[in-house]
């Protein structure tokens, strides 16, 4: 049958998953990369189904740099600071959260429509 390539939103942190659609060998399987907005580029089978090692991340082959302080683009929960003086980090939900000069509880952005719960992560 026919594959689907299809981008698709996932509870996952940014990285890199195993496909175990088409392997269970968690060091040598096909990846999925989830971005920084929880999005996923994925093969979709004729039986309509993926599974991903969800929380079993592929190793990195090499270390990404370490930043500091998070951009406006970056999911700043693991940051220990916004580069952009006079913004904090706020929770929209429990896959993402943002450095924003201010929030207010339950706004809704462009990009997903979901509205914010603005609990300040740090």
């Amino acid at each position: 049958g026919k594959w689907w390539k299809v981008t698709h939103k996932l509870p996952l942190r940014p990285g890199r998953y195993c496909n175990v659609i088409e392997s269970d060998n968690v060091t040598s399987c096909p990846t999925v990369t989830v971005d920084h907005r929880g999005y996923a580029r994925v093969e979709v089978p004729p039986i309509r189904a993926v599974a991903l090692h969800a929380g079993v991340m592929v190793p990195e082959e090499k270390p990404e740099p370490v930043r500091t302080c998070a951009s406006k683009q970056d999911n700043c929960e693991n940051f220990e600071c916004c580069k952009d003086a006079g913004h904090r980090c706020y929770q929209k939900n429990p896959w993402w959260s943002s450095c924003l000069p201010h929030c207010r509880p339950g706004t809704r952005d462009s990009f997903d429509k979901l509205p914010w719960s603005c609990n300040p992560v740090w």
